[in-house]
């Protein structure tokens, strides 16, 4: 038997996309890919569709938590599985024992996680975070802790 059907796998794309990304996130994740292209350990930094991966992914994991907002966490747990196959190390950091996850921890504590788009609060703009028609309905796929969707 199948977990999920064809249909409920089109209604779970929709309802990502229906999932807000505040300015000030996608800001960080400009901000954070842009840095791994000036990092001395790689010869080829995240490009700009990593960036758009991460937007989506960030989407994903908020639906899958049954919010209809982007919060920065989102985007750093998904961030070293998104750009670790994007970069490319450099003979020198190779030998040097360096890691595409060194160089993303490294990266991620260069740049600022955005003021005011925090769990529970939503953006400073939108006076907190609602639960929304994407959040309702997400409801009925959030992940357990080991990531298996429950009903």
């Amino acid at each position: 038997d199948a977990v999920v059907d064809t249909k409920e796998v089109v209604a779970m794309i929709r309802l990502a996309t229906e999932v807000k990304v505040p300015e000030a996130v996608e800001t960080y994740i400009i901000d954070l890919v842009q840095a791994t292209r000036s990092d001395t350990a790689l010869t080829l930094g995240a490009g700009p569709r990593a960036s758009i991966n991460l937007l989506r992914a960030g989407r994903v994991m908020a639906a899958s938590d049954g919010r209809d907002t982007v919060y920065p966490e989102d985007v750093k747990s998904i961030l070293t599985p998104c750009l670790n196959h994007r970069m490319m190390l450099t003979p020198d950091a190779v030998l040097r024992g360096e890691t595409v996850e060194d160089v993303v921890e490294r990266v991620t504590s260069r740049i600022k996680v955005p003021l005011g788009v925090t769990p529970g609060r939503g953006t400073q703009d939108d006076g907190g975070a609602k639960a929304g028609a994407p959040a309702k309905r997400a409801a009925r796929y959030r992940r357990t802790k080991k990531g298996a969707r429950v009903r």
